[in-house]
């Protein structure tokens, strides 16, 4: 009996043994199955919630996985020392596992926080001992057969299904694809006992886990094609202005790409002035958008190429653990905004060329009327001066007068060079030949403290312009400048040629695109203010003082340079000069210069033609008709085209026609010509004007007769020998 009851005892010892042995390593086993589990489910969920800094969820976390089986104490420590723990530091022997949390940041995993989990092997010592103690004393070998049989009955009914429960809970995966638990067994219907419980909450979780997997891939997907798909940059920053994210449009707008955008700081897009030294520019703009996170600022920022582009930009900011973030809300509108600039230059452009155009007609009106009577005077003193003869004491006054007459009709002339819309006579002209061949007459009209210099370009391209008109404007410059240095200084003229394009018309209001010439005439004297600067081709408008400038010079020059298809520009600093550039179009390749005008002899051509004369001023008739007489010609007169139509459709004999342009009754001098002709092929016609713009060739039917007109036109006021000239050109014309 004591032999069995030793070899009893030792089976149940060795039997107790073996249950403790396998006991432990079951134990063991669970913890370890709970190290790997917390590993393979829960450890990257834990990681998104920790690198989000969601505090509550984060304990939450952390309670669920206390709740398991054997875990005694969880901590979490963040590379910026940030602490979360759970449960109590074991203070025996521990079974301990530290795992890295770690977040995939554009492509690379980077490692930002570690959590360390223990479990008490002391306490798995404690109860295996105190149950093999509590066996061998109490139970013996009844407990032992007992022990043995519910071991062997709970191993088939019980372990064996949760070593498959824990190995599919092991198995457990964050994409929703994991199926559920099932048990290997027969058990009546309707009836569930602890296991079922187990399978049901595991499954369960399953359910959860997958469905909270899918929420967050969802939300994290819709978050991300908002994000990249974004017309706006959105930049992520942290507090000090360092980029933690970037978008595509960050990309397009700047040129940076996400690897070389993050981790530098948000000052990369700003030009760094030199007013702002004591604080960065991403420090500033996270202070300025602190509680005016609704506030939009318009900034000019910088590419990766340097270019600049203009943004209106807004901030978000927001903290985690203490921690300062800043999302950077940027949108480029540099299309908008040069496009109001280009709007803006368009409008001043045409606001000058408004004013020009209603100064110029208002100057033309004052100038025809203001002809017309010089015409008048002009005329009877030549003929006073015939009928009193050389040598009568009143010979001195006539004159005197005549001059007088004369110096009002170049000032006319200049009103005239500033409104009228074509030049008189266009020929192709060398530019550098010209101011050379002008060089000594500018010299003599400024003083001898004035030194004159000319750079001119080689091979500069031939102009077709005026030359007359070319001669007035650099002599009304040079005079310009002679008067803005009393005291004397440098005067240049040079000649280049220029190939001007789109940027610069933006950059130039009333500038033109194209090949040109320019004519730069300098001068070293006071500068002209910004104030005076817009004002200085207005008609009549003169800093200088009264008695030295009509007003009219620079309006000249300006009227001349339209005139040519051309503009101008002025360049000036107050105290060290102004330079005034002249762009005036290249000539056609093929274009040739213009022979020297033949020398007309001075005897007055007369003829004994019968002329019809048409105008509404009387008393030009008047003159006009004395004029003709003393040449020997027989005259006609009309006051308006209707009368001399009711002429021409006469039997009368009428050689030629000479009519003002500018007439009441709704005829014009065009008109009238277009008229006679009509009804006398090839009557000859000449027409005068004190002004009249140039008619656009598609206005009349007649396109060769009409240019014809216009190149003869006789200008008012005339004297009786421009009057003979020009008489006998058109009838002497075949």
């Amino acid at each position: 009996m004591f032999t069995t009851a030793v070899i009893g005892f030792c089976i149940t010892a060795i039997t107790i043994s073996i249950q403790v042995f396998f006991d432990y390593r079951s134990d063991i086993a669970e913890i370890n199955t709970r190290f790997n589990e917390i590993e393979n489910s829960h450890i990257n969920s834990l990681s998104s919630v920790v690198w989000a800094l969601d505090e509550p969820l984060i304990k939450l976390n952390l309670s669920s996985l206390l709740g398991m089986s054997e875990i005694e104490y969880l901590e979490i420590v963040s590379d910026n020392n940030s602490k979360w723990v759970a449960g109590t530091p074991v203070s025996g022997e521990a079974l301990e596992r530290i795992f890295q949390l770690t977040i995939n940041h554009n492509g690379e995993s980077k490692q930002f926080a570690t959590l360390r989990i223990q479990a008490s092997i002391s306490k798995v010592y404690a109860g295996l001992f105190a149950h093999t103690m509590q066996r061998l004393l109490s139970i013996g070998i009844l407990i032992f057969c007992v022990i043995g049989a519910i071991y062997i009955l709970f191993r088939r009914t019980v372990t064996r299904h949760l070593d498959k429960l824990a190995m599919h809970a092991a198995l457990i995966e964050l994409d929703g694809k994991t199926s559920p638990f099932k048990l290997d067994r027969v058990k009546s219907p309707g009836r569930l006992d602890e296991l079922d419980t187990v399978v049901d909450a595991i499954n369960g979780m399953i359910e959860k886990v997958a469905e909270t997997s899918e929420g967050l891939r969802n939300s994290e997907e819709r978050y991300r094609a908002a994000f990249e798909s974004s017309h706006d940059a959105i930049i992520t920053t942290d507090g000090s202005g360092k980029i933690l994210n970037w978008n595509n449009a960050a990309i397009t707008i700047f040129g940076y790409t996400s690897p070389e955008a993050v981790g530098q700081s948000i000052d990369i897009l700003v030009k760094q002035d030199t007013r702002i030294k004591a604080e960065n520019i991403g420090e500033r703009w996270f202070r300025t958008s602190a509680g005016n996170d609704d506030t939009v600022v318009e900034i000019k920022a910088v590419t990766k190429n340097d270019e600049e582009v203009f943004v209106d930009v807004s901030t978000s900011s927001w903290s985690v653990n203490g921690d300062d973030f800043l999302t950077v809300t940027i949108r480029d509108v540099t299309r908008r905004k040069l496009a109001e600039e280009d709007q803006s230059k368009l409008s001043e452009q045409l606001r000058q060329a408004q004013k020009m155009e209603a100064v110029g007609q208002l100057t033309g009106g004052i100038a025809h009327d203001f002809n017309n009577i010089l015409a008048i005077v002009i005329g009877n003193l030549e003929i006073g001066m015939d009928v009193i003869g050389k040598d009568s004491s009143a010979t001195e006054h006539f004159e005197m007068a005549m001059k007088g007459s004369e110096r009002a009709a170049i000032l006319t002339k200049r009103l005239l060079g500033f409104s009228r819309r074509d030049s008189a006579e266009t020929k192709v002209t060398l530019v550098n030949e010209f101011i050379l061949d002008l060089k000594d007459l500018v010299k003599r009209t400024l003083t001898s403290a004035i030194t004159v210099e000319t750079w001119l370009a080689d091979d500069l391209w031939p102009v077709v312009i005026d030359p007359h008109e070319l001669e007035e404007a650099l002599l009304n410059l040079s005079i310009n400048a002679r008067d803005a240095m009393p005291d004397g200084g440098v005067l240049s003229i040079e000649t280049e040629n220029k190939v001007l394009d789109d940027h610069y018309v933006k950059s130039h209001p009333g500038g033109m695109a194209g090949e040109f010439v320019m004519i730069t005439v300098q001068d070293s004297g006071t500068g002209i203010d910004s104030a005076n600067l817009e004002k200085v081709f207005e008609p009549f408008f003169s800093t200088k003082e009264t008695g030295k400038g009509t007003g009219l010079g620079l309006s000249m020059v300006y009227g001349f340079v339209q005139r040519s298809k051309g503009h101008i520009n002025i360049y000036s600093v107050p105290g060290e000069g102004t330079a005034f550039r002249m762009f005036l179009p290249r000539a056609s390749t093929d274009a040739k210069p213009s022979m020297p005008p033949e020398v007309i002899d001075e005897k007055a051509p007369t003829g004994t033609e019968t002329v019809l004369i048409v105008d509404d001023e009387s008393n030009l008739v008047r003159v006009t008709e004395i004029f003709m007489s003393s040449l020997g010609y027989k005259t006609l007169t009309a006051s308006n085209g209707r009368k001399a139509m009711e002429i021409i459709e006469s039997d009368t004999p009428v050689d030629m026609l000479f009519s003002d342009v500018v007439m009441p009754g709704g005829i014009d001098g065009y008109h009238l010509a277009d008229l006679a002709r009509a009804h006398r092929p090839g009557l000859k016609v000449l027409l005068t004007s004190g002004f009249t713009p140039k008619k656009k060739y598609n206005d009349f039917d007649h396109y060769s007769f009409d240019q014809e007109l216009q190149n003869s036109l006789l200008t008012k006021p005339f004297n009786r020998r421009e009057l003979a000239v020009s008489l006998r050109k058109i009838l002497d014309k075949a």
